[in-house]
């Protein structure tokens, strides 16, 4: 037994130093290519805004604030890269215990990587355009000067990315509470009156300004992802019924 347990815990250890190594190594990958991906992701997110004549300057408004950006770049860059190695160093050591649910582990690894990925990059190529584009419009009709912090900037595209992509995780949690039987099908049913009208609030307060289409754009995708989760529910109350 103690053997056994010094097996796991000796390939455990192994396991993390690998993971240790690879993300130093991304890390420094990612500092010698930050410079590169801030000019893109300014390029990408502020260039609808800039196009249409709205100056808008990211400022470094202190001597280490540049820096302090491009190691954020950096340890993003590091996590990314080395999230599909975390992934399968954890599925490896699992895989001896998992057995016959090895193709639930795997399918949920891959929806999840799935739907994540999809809402990362919903926030980074819709989202974060119309919402810089709004916020400056405000800014410029208020005769206010565009001078944003670089490092904020950069915060909020990684933290907005992170926290809309757990977002679009919402048809797998509702399958979840499904399967777990603390929801059911009828309870989503009978909210989706209140879930629509929360959506459109919750999209009217991300998106500042009186565009409707904007906030049109940022609702369509919450809805859908939550009549998705409905379907996936009724898929597996039917599969219940027949079953058993």
């Amino acid at each position: 037994m103690k053997k056994k347990l010094y097996f796991h815990l000796e390939e455990l250890r192994r396991r993390i130093i690998f993971l240790i190594i690879l993300f130093v190594l991304f890390l420094f990958l990612g500092m010698a290519v930050s410079g590169i991906v801030l000019r893109r992701i300014r390029a990408d997110i502020l260039g609808e805004a800039l196009g249409r004549g709205i100056q808008i300057n990211l400022v470094s408004a202190t001597p280490f604030e540049y820096l302090v950006a491009q190691l954020k770049v950096a340890l993003f860059i590091s996590l990314m890269l080395l999230f599909p190695f975390l992934l399968y160093q954890l599925f490896a050591f699992m895989k001896p215990g998992i057995g016959r649910e090895r193709k639930i582990v795997i399918s949920t690894i891959f929806l999840t990587l799935l739907f994540f990925c999809c809402g990362t990059l919903f926030t980074y190529f819709l989202f974060l355009k119309i919402g810089a584009s709004a916020l400056a419009v405000l800014a410029s009709k208020n005769n206010v000067l565009n001078l944003w912090s670089i490092d904020s900037f950069v915060t909020l595209v990684f933290v907005s990315c992170f926290v809309i992509g757990i977002l679009f995780l919402l048809p797998l949690a509702m399958l979840f509470f499904g399967k777990a039987g603390i929801l059911g099908l009828s309870q989503y049913r009978k909210a989706r009156k209140a879930v629509i009208v929360s959506i459109f609030l919750f999209a009217g307060i991300l998106t500042p300004g009186t565009d409707i289409l904007s906030q049109i754009l940022l609702a369509v995708p919450m809805l859908l992802l939550y009549e998705l989760g409905i379907i996936l529910t009724a898929i597996l109350v039917k599969k219940k019924k027949l079953y058993g």
